[in-house]
């Protein structure tokens, strides 16, 4: 999913791929598959299966 105008995009994460004590509502970028750059502490790396996905602006 492309981010908006380079914003992050914010989600309702399902719960099968919420990790227990984190939160529902996340924020996230887009990265290549095979990505290995550094990832900021806090944060996760998750795939999310392919879908259909609304947009509001």
């Amino acid at each position: 999913m492309d981010s908006l105008c380079g914003e992050p995009v914010c989600l309702w994460l399902p719960g099968a791929y919420k990790k227990p004590g984190t939160s529902t509502y996340v924020q996230g970028v887009e990265a290549e598959a095979d990505y290995h750059g550094e990832i900021p502490e806090g944060f996760d790396v998750i795939s999310l299966p392919a879908a259909e996905y609304l947009a509001v602006q």
